[in-house]
Formats: C-alpha cells, sequence, structure tokens
C-alpha cells in the first residue's frame, strides 16, 4: 500500500492522546455506596469484566475512528508490484505543444524548470510532447530533464492529451517505482485534450495539472476557409473571426484593404501559383497567417471525355477552361478516363463495367423520348412521362449535399436556392432505383439524381442537354468541376488544415513526390500509392511545420500546397477541473502565477473518499454509544 498525500501520515501521532485518556481514566477511582456488605464481593465480581473487556473497545474504537479520519486524507493506494522501491515516484511529463501555447511558451518553461528544481532527488521523469507519439527521454532524473525540456519547441499540431493519458501504462513501463504520477502542461482547451470519456480506468497514475493559458481576447484569426476553381481564377472565400467591433487591416497577396468581422472572398488569378492571406496589428500572431497553393491545371488533361455531339457544343468550351479537357472527341472512355459525360441512347459500349470499377458518369436525358433510348441506360430506371413540353423557366432547390457548399446563398427564411432560372425543353419523372435527388425545382420536381453504381457513380439530369440552357448557367462550371473531383482526388487545390486528412493525386506512373518548404530547407517525403496512370498522398493527419510547400513530381515542380495550422486552436474553450471529476478522473490542480505556485488545492471526488468517511463516522458512533454505557452509573441488584 502506498499513500497520494504521506504527510498527513504525521496526524497518526495525534493517537497517543486517547490512549493517555485512557490509561488516565483507568486509574481513577469510582464511588458506590451500599447499605450491606454483603454487596461488595458481588459488585467487585460484576465490574472485573466491565474493566478487563469494555475499556479495551472503547480504546480500540477511538483509535480505529482517528485512523480512519487520517487515511481519508492520506488516500492510500494499492498496487501489485510491492517488490519494487517505493522511496521514490516515476513521473510523466506531457507538453502541450501545439499552436495555442506558443503565446505562453515563455511562461511554460519558465514553469517547467520551476518544477524540476523543487523536485526531490527520490523522483526520475519522462518526457513526452503532444507533436509525437513517442517519447521524448527514458527516465531521467530532475537534473538532467532540465536540459531535455529547455530543447523542445512549439509546433503548429498537436494530438490530444487524452492520447497519452490513454496509454500512460505502456510509458510507465520501463518506470523505477511503484508509486505513479502524470504531470501534463497545458491551457486545457477542449480541442487539445480530447475526449475524457475514454479515459475511464485507463490512466495509470495520479494526475496533476499546470494551467497555462494565454489572454486570448481580441485575437482575430481565419476561420472556414474555402477554396475553388472559377474559370481562370481561384475563389478564396473565408471567414474573418474576432471583435466585432473592430477594423482589421488584411494582405492578401500583395493587395492590403480593411476588412472587418465576416465572410469575405478574393478572385486570384490561376497564373500566381500560391497566394497567402495575412492578419495585420493583431496581438496573437501565431493565427494569423494562412497559405494557399494550387496544383498544374494543365496536367489533367485525357482524365475526361464525352459524347463528341456533347462537346462539339460552345457551351463545353466553359469545361475545357475548368477541366482542361483535351479539346479532341473521345468516343471511348479509357482506364485513364475518369468521368465521362452523355446522352442515354448514345452511350459507348462497356460503360457499365466502365463506372463500376470506380468511373463517374454524367448522362442526360435522351433528347427523343423513345422506349429504346430509355432502355440504353443499364441501371435500373422507371420513366413516368414527360412534363414541360415547351421551354419553360424553372427555379432550382437543392436537397443538403456538400456538392452544393456556398454555390447557392440564403434567401431569407426560405433555406437555399438559387435566384437565377434554368430553361428546359421538357422534363422526365424519373425513378431511379437506389437514387438519391440533389436538385429539384421549387414545386419538388426532381433534376439531378445522384446514383451509386458499385465502385462508381452516375449523376443524372432529369432533362436533355438539348433545349436546356444549363450550358450558359452559373451552376454550370461549379458544379462539373465538384462532380470530378468529388469522386477523384481532392482536386488541384493545396489547401490543408492540420488535424485534417486530404488526399492529393498527381498524373503520373511513379514518383517521386517531394514536398519542399519554401522558406526553409525542410523536406517531406509522403508516402504515395500509385493507381493505374495516377499517384495519390495524404497530408494533415500527421504534424508538419505550417508553410507553403512546392510539390515537386519527379524533381519537377508540379505546383504549391499551403499546410496551415487548424483554426480550433484560435478559441479559449477551456476545460475545467470539474469536467474531468465528471468523468471518473482524480485531479489536483497546481496554479501557477507571477512565477509561484499558488496553494494546491485538492479535490475530494475520488472515488473510495466516501468509503473512508463512511468508516470514520461509524467509528465516532460506535465510540460515543459506548461511552454513554460506560458512563451510566452502576448498580446491584438485591438478592
Amino acid at each position: 500500500m502506498n499513500f497520494l498525500f504521506p504527510h498527513f501520515l504525521w496526524g497518526l501521532l495525534a493517537l497517543i492522546v486517547p490512549i493517555v485518556v485512557h490509561f488516565f481514566y483507568l486509574r481513577r477511582s469510582r464511588r458506590y455506596e451500599f447499605s450491606r456488605a454483603l454487596w461488595v464481593e458481588r459488585l467487585k465480581q460484576f465490574n472485573r469484566p466491565y474493566l478487563k473487556l469494555h475499556h479495551w473497545i472503547l480504546l480500540f474504537l477511538r483509535l480505529a475512528a482517528l485512523s480512519a479520519i487520517v487515511l481519508l486524507f492520506a488516500r492510500p493506494q494499492w498496487g501489485k508490484g510491492l517488490s519494487m522501491r517505493l522511496g521514490g515516484t516515476s513521473v510523466l511529463v506531457i507538453v502541450d505543444v501545439s499552436p495555442s501555447m506558443h503565446p505562453v511558451w515563455a511562461t511554460l518553461q519558465a514553469l517547467l524548470q520551476e518544477v524540476l528544481r523543487q523536485a526531490p532527488a527520490s523522483q526520475e521523469f519522462r518526457l513526452l510532447t503532444t507533436d509525437s507519439y513517442v517519447p521524448r527521454s527514458p527516465f531521467l532524473p530532475a537534473a538532467l530533464m532540465k536540459e531535455k525540456v529547455a530543447a523542445i519547441q512549439p509546433a503548429d499540431m498537436g494530438y490530444p492529451l487524452a492520447y497519452f493519458l490513454e496509454r500512460s501504462e505502456l510509458f510507465f513501463r520501463e518506470a523505477s517505482y511503484e508509486k505513479k504520477k502524470i504531470y501534463v502542461f497545458s491551457d486545457f482547451q477542449r480541442t487539445s485534450v480530447g475526449n475524457l470519456a475514454r479515459l475511464k480506468g485507463q490512466v495509470k497514475g495520479d494526475l496533476v495539472l499546470f494551467p497555462v493559458r494565454a489572454d486570448w481576447r481580441g485575437n482575430a484569426w481565419f476561420d472556414s476557409v474555402n477554396v475553388a476553381a472559377v474559370g481562370d481564377r481561384i475563389r478564396v472565400a473565408y471567414r474573418l473571426q474576432g471583435p466585432k467591433d473592430t477594423i482589421y487591416t488584411i494582405q492578401v497577396g500583395n493587395r492590403v484593404r480593411p476588412c472587418a468581422v465576416g465572410r469575405h472572398e478574393e478572385l486570384i488569378p490561376l497564373t500566381e501559383g500560391r497566394i497567402e492571406l495575412q492578419i495585420r496589428g493583431d496581438a496573437i500572431e501565431v493565427d494569423n497567417w494562412c497559405g494557399i497553393g494550387w496544383l498544374r491545371a494543365g496536367e489533367r488533361q485525357a482524365l475526361c471525355g464525352g459524347d463528341p455531339r456533347l462537346l462539339s457544343q460552345s457551351a463545353f468550351q466553359r469545361l475545357f477552361e475548368v477541366l482542361s479537357w483535351p479539346k479532341t472527341d473521345l468516343n471511348t472512355p479509357t482506364e485513364a478516363t475518369r468521368l465521362w459525360v452523355g446522352e442515354l441512347g448514345h452511350l459507348p459500349g462497356g460503360i457499365a463495367a466502365w463506372v463500376a470499377e470506380g468511373g463517374t458518369l454524367v448522362a442526360f436525358a435522351p433528347a427523343q423520348n423513345t422506349p429504346l433510348a430509355w432502355r440504353n441506360a443499364f441501371f435500373d430506371l422507371e420513366v413516368d412521362g414527360v412534363l414541360a413540353p415547351a421551354p419553360q423557366a424553372v427555379y432550382l432547390t437543392p436537397l443538403t449535399h456538400p456538392l452544393w457548399e456556398e454555390v447557392f446563398v440564403p434567401i431569407g427564411g426560405e433555406g437555399l436556392s438559387l435566384p437565377e432560372p434554368l430553361t428546359v425543353a421538357s422534363l422526365y419523372l424519373l425513378r431511379p432505383s437506389g437514387g438519391r435527388v440533389l436538385l429539384q425545382t421549387a414545386e419538388g420536381t426532381p433534376l439531378f439524381w445522384e446514383i451509386p453504381w458499385q465502385k462508381g457513380f452516375v449523376y443524372l439530369f432529369a432533362f436533355p442537354w438539348w433545349g436546356s440552357s444549363l450550358g450558359h448557367h452559373s451552376l454550370f462550371v461549379p458544379l462539373f468541376e465538384r462532380l470530378f473531383w468529388r469522386h477523384h482526388g481532392s482536386g488541384w487545390i493545396g489547401y490543408v488544415p492540420l488535424g485534417t486528412r486530404r488526399t492529393f493525386t498527381l498524373p503520373a506512373a511513379e514518383g517521386p513526390v517531394t514536398l519542399r518548404h519554401t522558406r526553409s530547407s525542410f523536406v517531406h517525403t509522403p508516402h504515395t500509392e500509385a493507381q493505374g496512370h495516377t499517384i495519390t498522398f495524404s497530408l494533415g493527419e500527421y504534424p508538419l511545420p505550417a508553410g507553403l510547400y512546392g510539390v515537386y513530381l519527379q524533381e519537377k515542380l508540379y505546383g504549391y500546397i499551403g499546410v496551415n495550422r487548424p483554426s480550433s486552436e484560435s478559441y479559449s474553450d477551456f476545460l475545467a477541473p470539474a469536467e474531468w471529476e465528471a468523468a471518473g478522473l482524480a485531479v489536483e490542480v497546481r496554479q501557477w502565477s507571477e512565477g509561484a505556485f499558488k496553494p494546491a488545492y485538492l479535490t475530494l471526488r475520488w472515488r473510495p473518499w466516501w468509503l473512508w468517511l463512511g468508516l470514520a463516522l461509524g467509528l465516532l458512533m460506535a465510540e460515543i454509544a459506548w461511552s454513554r454505557r460506560l458512563l451510566r452509573p452502576a448498580s446491584v441488584s438485591s438478592p
């Protein structure tokens, strides 16, 4: 058995008091009055067991009650490895190095050094930082640990603290002592802590929290960054967060302009290749930068194709600009083709097998409503009839789907819509099996379906291409651009918030692929996977220095990717100690203020405390009852 707060065991010295009182009480003589000497012998026999047993029971109850009260505060701990050395303590030091810790880094370093300076010689320490799953040191004495602590640096991404606490038993495997503690240094933002519910019964050590918090009031940061290709430009949409009554200076590339809190957009020429957003004049600078890059659009040729009758239309010239489609007609999808646009009744042979292997087909209703044309659909489809035999304008209402993000805008309280009408010559009533409506008219008639087909997808329009105004509609460009990139890579826009996995696809049969930081010598070689004529790699799920990276494919610059700190680190939503206790975790909090520790307070909400309290109260009540019995006047009954 070990004790979490052994200094309370000095209270056991108070056991001397009931012992002294007990023997002093036994030396006292009691006076009995009786009228006949015959009762003297009977009174002596009656009191002999009373003196030998009852007083010893009273002493035992007093000593046990006082011992239970002392143990209530000393907090005994039981463990299995009693053969281990009991004289010291093994301590895990977990340091939060996520972006929100940057403003308080000097304070954190001073706090770490002070904790190690005050550590007794019987303690050993092991250092972990939240930017790596691997411990930074074995268990070391405090003097050697000071050097390790001084060398750590803040990072641009941190794993949740819950990950390390959940695996504390693994990190304690090389510990020398049975007694274990975990020191956690953090600002304890919810995003930094993680899911506490998973920690119940998993933490193998006593938790001591060291809060280090910055004053985030007045902070401004970029939030909800979204980028998309629009013709020959890049649309950068972002939300500026901060105090609502403040005007900030925003630099976008070489342009500088005042900006209030809210949503803003910038159109950037594709030729620039990369762009940086900067907030000027904000006191907390860690989140004032955002980098965005894009990969080459011209490398995507031969990935898309379509019906020559459709590709010959002037409206599809806009797709050449958006998706870099080849200007030549393609009759059959090849292995490299990822998206095909066609018309039911004129689809190429083998289209069903091509979609089943992961292709994306964009299909329009046939120009002629004939049974033969409809039977060419390889998926299950029911057609009830045709509406609007003459051209008419219909208004568009989308259903909830990521495809429509920032395409449709809310109007009043009526939800999402696009005020620009779409003209169709005829509109078929379709019911595909397993399909999902993505777009409908204001009256509820489906216009656009998403139909899964094994590994691929079919996107079906309920009207024919001929006689519609879709090619000149504002929905045309973002719709087709997103249809392609939704299923075939994350696109050629390079924006990665750390902590969120994003996958990029490059058109090459083999690598290598390297990422080189534009402002330092840091080089990253991601894990790549070859898939036919493309190579994919992922970023965001592991720590990287934030910044703009040049993407080199086979030693040639292919474009840029911006790696950014997560916006979730830019607000101060802290986790209170009571929430740790509610999750079944006993914590001690040590406050650091003006270079010194405030008196640490102990939370009493550790699980077995009420057992010790109940035992102490029960013993006290038993002692009181037994004392009253002893103090009752003695009497001898007459024969």
